[in-house]
């Protein structure tokens, strides 16, 4: 009698668990695309990013100075996640757009969390 009450007590959590993970999973899936870094000489900093579409990215940051250093497949989570623990890290972006100054300490970083680099590895 007892397993019966204790079956019934934990079933309406499990399933509210199970609904909860099913919508993060599907709130979380974002179609791949390349993770990128971009170069700026003249203002010496990079800029991180997410694309699914390289060409419309080539046609965009080369107005604007930028380089294409490297680029590899990844997510736009991947992107989010990267940008949340450089700020962890104690790495500002100049703006909203996702660049930073750059730095021994930040290009150490990026390394480290696998982020392709292009160049700047070599540094």
């Amino acid at each position: 009698m007892n397993c019966k009450r204790l079956e019934k007590a934990i079933l309406a959590p499990c399933m509210n668990s199970v609904i909860e993970l099913s919508i993060f999973n599907s709130k979380n899936k974002t179609p791949s695309g390349r993770v990128y870094i971009l170069y700026n000489s003249m203002e010496n900093c990079i800029k991180i990013g997410f694309t699914d579409d390289l060409l419309t990215l080539k046609l965009d940051e080369f107005r604007y100075g930028y380089n294409l250093l490297e680029y590899r497949e990844g997510s736009n989570g991947e992107l989010r996640i990267i940008k949340a623990t450089l700020s962890e890290l104690g790495h500002q972006q100049l703006d909203t757009t996702d660049c930073y100054k750059i730095s021994n300490k930040l290009i150490r970083n990026l390394k480290t969390l696998g982020w392709p680099l292009g160049d700047l590895k070599d540094d």
